[in-house]
């Protein structure tokens, strides 16, 4: 059992000798690389410390020496963004509308505004017949946007308008699924702001 005993230890003092030989040194980090160190191979090359001496020692930039291309330009306010930072003409209300072109139409329509929101209902009178109409669309500054379409004889009518207080000028282009598209001219006059 003795001698059972003696192998063992030697076998076990033989395998930590064997694992001490092929373990990192960290008392020294010299003396391994990192490659060394995970491979388990001696072979000697440059150690951790002269590699991290030659970084050092080579040129570095600085933060202030990184050239990073920039412009000081002031950003471009397109029209839109410059419409929308001005305030809105109201166009809520009650309004009579010529439409021109070979034809003659009025319309009368009541209009309601949400910021830029505008949207109503009204009448087209066209041919002695009186069209139910209803209105969407939007204001920007003191431009009106319109789409008028009506409901018995499907029509678009889309009237783009320069509003003055309680005037406005403008044009339109007609759509209709019968027929090709016509332009014209728009007018308006608004009979009763909205309180």
């Amino acid at each position: 059992m003795r001698i059972k005993i003696l192998i063992v230890s030697s076998l076990l003092l033989l395998a930590f000798s064997a694992v001490e030989s092929y373990s990192i040194d960290w008392s020294n980090p010299d003396s391994q690389t990192i490659d060394q160190m995970f491979s388990g191979d001696s072979v000697s090359g440059p150690s951790l410390s002269q590699l991290a001496q030659a970084s050092r020692a080579a040129p570095q930039k600085t933060e202030s020496q990184v050239m990073i291309p920039m412009t000081a330009t002031k950003p471009a306010v397109t029209n839109a963004a410059a419409e929308s930072q001005t305030e809105s003409t109201s166009v809520s209300g009650k309004w009579s509308l010529e439409i021109a072109d070979s034809t003659f139409q009025s319309a009368a329509l009541t209009l309601y505004q949400i910021d830029d929101a505008v949207f109503g209902k009204g009448a087209l009178s066209e041919d002695n017949n009186t069209l139910t109409l209803t209105a969407s669309g939007s204001v920007a500054g003191n431009k009106l946007n319109l789409d008028l379409v009506t409901l018995e004889k499907i029509s678009l009518f889309r009237i783009s308008m320069t509003v003055n207080g309680n005037s406005a000028t403008g044009s339109y282009t007609a759509y209709s699924p019968l027929a090709s598209p016509s332009t014209g001219t728009a007018t308006g006059l608004r009979s009763m702001p909205a309180s």
